[in-house]
């Protein structure tokens, strides 16, 4: 997964690019335009639309549907721990609400539907820098 998010006086930048194998069979390969980056401390999520997939039959990753994932930046150096990814959502309307109600809602890093889930350190070479 690669991800670019800025959002500023110029409003929101930015792109991403998810690309894995959910199970044998599944794979997955969406871009995204950013539209939103919210920061709470050393924690971010990323929302992103999806602009185009390499399989636009699968109702999860149809281009329009929203992806928000988030990441908690611990800090810069070799002796810093690992960065972590702390989940990924998928919004196609419901619960999370349509536009552009997920920007408000999940979107924000101390949403309820973020806490207790597991975190998972992001390998090497990967890292999150938040710059707030």
């Amino acid at each position: 997964m690669t991800w670019s998010g800025t959002e500023n006086n110029g409003g929101t930048h930015g792109s991403a690019t998810l690309t894995d194998q959910l199970a044998p069979g599944l794979d997955v390969s969406v871009t995204m335009e950013t539209d939103c980056v919210n920061a709470i401390g050393n924690e971010v999520v990323y929302v992103g639309r999806i602009t185009e997939s390499i399989d636009p039959t699968n109702f999860l990753f149809r281009v329009g549907n929203k992806i928000s994932l988030k990441v908690i930046d611990n800090g810069q150096g070799n002796n810093a721990p690992a960065d972590q990814f702390g989940g990924l959502f998928i919004s196609i309307g419901g619960f999370f609400g349509g536009e552009p109600q997920v920007c408000e809602s999940l979107g924000q890093p101390n949403f309820s539907a973020w806490e207790g889930l597991p975190t998972t350190d992001i390998p090497a070479p990967g890292s999150v820098k938040i710059n707030n």
